[in-house]
């Protein structure tokens, strides 16, 4: 199929980042002491963007929510994050969206369940938004700002006359140029030869003209996931406790799953940032162990760890970040087999921010020879080295140092299995010549070697 753009412009966005940190409604949001954006129960109060502060605050007794870019820069990368999971060809720029979706359409069925998919997430996320598909990123933008919308594909086509002239990005000399000539759509500019367009306008028209209609190829930047996360959150009702903060990072985390999820990763370990206001920040470092990608696992460490911060005034603003990532392997689960509520990497994150990072620990493999060299204790969700097999018979039980036998317990001793010869550190003054054997003594299954330099001989393991 050929290209199909699908565009977003995203008209709520510093409303949402504003109801994002607690605003509550009529919400208006102001900079530089103008409003510039009031949602819908503030405008029926006469309250509209452009409008002064003051005049707002006049009309009504409201609180008045200053504008974050921050947090609205957050929102746009969480929506350009999601949209690189429908597509590979992402674009984004301040408050529009354009995404190719021609390749996309085989895996997710048809046009309208993508357009519907698209337009719910962007409502329940951030607002109110126009969306408009068009054979070329220009077509779309345009038919999302003049909110021309249809599925019909060659119903666009037909449409790219109709544009009106004044919606283009033109300069307003050039726009009132093209008016005082007559000119009103893009149909009447497209009647002129090539050589009258170039000696009558600025070749920047000529070329946007041609990027519009597809006759030249319309290069942008594209989206690429970060390689690390870095999210803030202005909080319009700054929090006392630090388990009220818990709600207003679940939209961090929202996002967080969505870039993860994009990435096709796992996080290790992120951290949360609470910036109060008397200017000083705490910062809580979560480990999660195997890794996760999922929102409920990355919210219940946050639950029992955020309790620790204390606070020594209201936090104001809130960061998550996070660089510790592994690939995301998916599993598919045994259809028929129980699922439990609780799944394991949950239960150990959970465990570990309860009793501590130094509370769970497990054993990974050296590439060493030596048996007491071999092993190495490492906190869960470390990654290990690489890992080694042998089928050759090892104890359950390896003391921490070897114990001498006296001859009288080497007599009685009765070989099992063996010897095994180890040998290494050659190249130390002190190197290691040993014969490895099991032997059974007393009841008991032991490995037991002589070391081949003294010739005495020592316990080393028992087996359960």
């Amino acid at each position: 199929m050929s290209s199909l753009y699908l565009a977003l412009c995203i008209d709520d966005l510093a409303l949402a980042a504003a109801r994002l940190g607690g605003a509550l409604s009529p919400c208006v949001v102001v900079e530089n002491r103008h409003v510039i954006a009031a949602d819908a129960e503030a405008e029926n109060l006469g309250i509209l963007a452009g409008q002064s502060a003051d005049t707002a605050l006049a009309l009504a007794n409201i609180t008045l929510s200053p504008r974050c870019r921050n947090t609205e820069r957050s929102l746009m990368r969480a929506s350009a994050d999601w949209a690189y999971r429908h597509s590979s060809w992402v674009h984004c720029h301040d408050q529009h969206l354009i995404m190719e979706v021609g390749g996309s359409l085989k895996l997710f069925g048809d046009l309208e369940t993508l357009w519907q998919r698209m337009q719910t997430r962007v409502l329940h996320r951030i607002g109110r938004c126009r969306m408009g598909l068009g054979p070329t990123p220009a077509a779309a933008l345009q038919f999302a700002t003049l909110e021309w919308q249809t599925l019909d594909v060659e119903q666009t086509r037909e449409w790219l006359p109709n544009i009106p002239l004044h919606s283009l990005p033109l300069e307003t000399p050039l726009l009132l140029k093209l008016q005082g000539m007559g000119l009103k759509t893009v149909g009447e500019l497209m009647a002129f030869s090539g050589a009258d367009l170039a000696r009558r306008f600025p070749h920047s028209l000529i070329d946007y003209l041609q990027r519009l209609l597809g006759q030249r190829p319309d290069p942008r930047p594209l989206w690429q996931p970060r390689e690390h996360f870095d999210a803030w959150l202005h909080l319009q009702q700054p929090c006392r406790t630090s388990t009220a903060l818990i709600f207003p990072l679940r939209h961090l985390l929202e996002q967080f799953e969505d870039y993860l999820k994009a990435r096709q990763l796992q996080c290790t370990q992120l951290s949360v940032t609470a910036r109060q206001e008397n200017r000083s920040e705490l910062t809580l470092r979560i480990d999660l162990g195997g890794g996760s990608n999922q929102l409920s696992d990355l919210l219940e460490p946050l639950k029992i760890k955020l309790p620790t911060l204390a606070l020594s005034d209201r936090v104001g603003d809130l960061r998550l970040q996070s660089r510790s990532f592994q690939a995301w392997h998916a599993q598919t689960p045994d259809l028929m087999a129980p699922q439990s509520q609780d799944t394991q990497t949950s239960l150990l994150n959970a465990l570990r921010a309860r009793l501590g990072d130094d509370a769970l620990l497990g054993l990974s493999c050296n590439s060493g020879w030596v048996p007491e060299d071999a092993n190495q204790i490492n906190h869960w969700g470390a990654q290990p080295g690489q890992q080694h097999s042998t089928p050759l018979i090892r104890p359950t039980w390896l003391l921490n140092e070897p114990r001498p036998l006296n001859p009288h317990q080497v007599q009685q001793m009765h070989c099992v299995r063996g010897p095994e010869r180890i040998e290494s550190r050659w190249w130390h003054d002190q190197g290691v010549r040993r014969d490895y054997q099991v032997a059974w003594h007393n009841g008991t299954l032991m490995w037991v070697y002589q070391d081949l330099r003294t010739h005495a001989w020592y316990l080393h393991g028992l087996f359960a």
